[in-house]
């Protein structure tokens, strides 16, 4: 049986032994002990199949997470196996794969298997491995290691977008690195998806807020918006101390008539930015739901059934005239309905 078709039922034979031991709790002993021979008989000796069964599934519990240092071992001794698995390291299946990098790293104290990862020819999206590696590479060597490799990968051509997006945001930035996203932002047209990345994580936690704001303007006027706004979200929840700092950009963003009728998780970040600079501004941000809500060339959208709601009511509690406005229109609305 090939490998492909093996290593699935092995898993699906491993998760129900996993469970009807810890869980269920309702199987004898005797029954599962056969289906330990089952599994046994799934099991495959070779490199890339204890690869695949070592690294494809994830334990959150640390006390059951496999030790991954003796495989990392035979691979730097053995690199081409690595090379011949990276599709499905990639792939997306390869679960713990953030371990297993860093794993890598721990054993390959010279560095040999970072230019095989980083030039594999071969490939996915999910860069969780080399993401590892190079983290824990960068908290053994330093931040003057990572910035030079950040640097150099920048100067490849064609530059590897999607691999310095997804490092940046995965392994932290430093100010090089900022400077580096933000470069490639004004260079050169960059797919949202791959800038969408720059929403996950905590990654600009630390910057300099000046940094930060000349990044989230290059983000801004290369037309990505929306994680822009979650960047900025995330920045004034997790420093309130720089509040009134971004409260022009704050203002900017929130007046975007795509974030304001977005239906995705983006609409919620805008509504907590929105709340959060409400006290400031409650006349400008009213005014930028009220526009949307009468435009109808760019669709029907009714702010009653958005996050823009709750907005725009906290808008009417702090200012006195909305207020008094919204209860004229009421009342008025009460009398056409009793004549």
């Amino acid at each position: 049986m090939k490998m492909e078709a093996r290593e699935p039922l092995r898993r699906t034979i491993a998760d129900v032994i996993y469970r009807a031991r810890k869980y269920w709790k309702e199987l004898p002993e005797e029954d599962v002990a056969e289906l330990d021979v089952l599994h046994t008989a799934f099991e495959d000796a070779s490199l890339p199949a204890r690869l695949r069964q070592l690294v494809g599934h994830f334990r959150w519990d640390r006390d059951e997470q496999p030790d991954l240092q003796p495989l990392a071992r035979e691979l730097v001794e053995s690199p081409a196996p690595l090379v011949e698995m990276w599709p499905w390291l990639t792939s997306g299946d390869a679960a713990d794969g953030w371990r297993f990098g860093e794993a890598l790293a721990e054993q390959d104290t010279e560095g040999q298997l970072l230019d095989a990862m980083q030039d594999a020819e071969t490939g996915g999206r999910d860069l969780r491995v080399l993401c590892g590696y190079v983290s824990a590479t960068r908290r053994r060597r330093g931040d003057a290691w990572y910035d030079g490799w950040v640097q150099a990968q920048s100067h490849r051509t064609p530059r590897p977008l999607h691999m310095l997006f997804e490092v940046a945001w995965r392994c932290g930035a430093t100010p090089l690195v900022a400077r580096c996203v933000q470069e490639i932002l004004q260079a050169e047209p960059v797919p949202p998806e791959i800038v969408g990345q720059l929403s996950f994580g905590r990654w600009v936690e630390d910057l300099d807020p000046e940094l930060l704001a000349d990044l989230l303007r290059a983000m801004v006027d290369a037309g990505h918006e929306a994680p822009a706004l979650t960047i900025l979200e995330h920045r004034t929840k997790s420093q309130p101390g720089e509040h009134d700092r971004w409260l022009d950009l704050v203002l900017e963003l929130i007046a975007v008539p795509s974030l304001i009728r977005s239906g995705h998780m983006t609409s919620y970040y805008w509504k907590e930015l929105a709340l959060r600079y409400v006290d400031e501004r409650p006349d400008e941000i009213a005014a930028a739901i009220i526009r949307e809500q009468g435009d109808r060339s760019a669709g029907t959208w009714f702010s009653k059934h958005s996050e823009a709601a709750q907005v725009l009511a906290a808008c009417v509690e702090h200012r006195p005239q909305l207020r008094e406005r919204r209860h004229a229109r009421v009342t008025h609305r009460r009398h056409l309905r009793r004549s």
